[in-house]
């Protein structure tokens, strides 16, 4: 009598689970998850590439992506302070798909265009900035590395000022 029905209302086990229907859709040549955009944004900058576009498939959406290679600045972390260049990750709705007036949502929820600070020498992304709706307004988001391990021998912080 004391005992709840609906004992596996956050069960872990499978059998209990609700399961979606797999979904299927055809994916153009050469999209990229959004992980490996971040990772190319890496290559653009170590192979000194001035703008790549490439679709995106975002869960069941696709979006056409262009990154593009900007400026050159210091960014100061809790890590410390590299020597990085921007790389403005820029979505827009391919030819031939609907998103509803959907805007891109991509890592950390962050919407529209991402910029990334990737430190110049390696590519290792530094900062992550863009901004989240909440609400009624947006709210301005900057990712930033506290720490790292496993990164490039190349891949450390410049000498402090003095």
């Amino acid at each position: 009598p004391w005992s709840d029905e609906h004992h596996c209302k956050k069960c872990k086990r499978g059998e209990h689970r609700i399961w979606k229907d797999p979904e299927t859709r055809e994916i153009p040549g050469g999209a990229l998850d959004m992980l490996s955009g971040i990772f190319l944004s890496r290559t653009m900058v170590r192979e000194k590439l001035e703008e790549v576009s490439f679709p995106l498939l975002d869960k069941m959406k696709v979006w056409e992506v262009t990154l593009t290679r900007g400026k050159l600045k210091h960014i100061e972390t809790s890590a410390g302070r590299f020597l990085c260049r921007q790389i403005e990750l820029e979505t827009g709705v391919p030819e031939g798909e609907e998103h509803s007036g959907e805007e891109f949502k991509g890592l950390f929820g962050i919407h529209g265009t991402i910029v990334i600070w990737v430190e110049e020498a390696t590519g290792v992304p530094v900062k992550i900035q863009g901004y989240v709706p909440l609400g009624p307004f947006d709210l301005d988001v900057a990712l930033e590395l506290r720490k790292f391990t496993g990164t490039p021998e190349d891949f450390k912080p410049l000498p402090e000022e003095e």
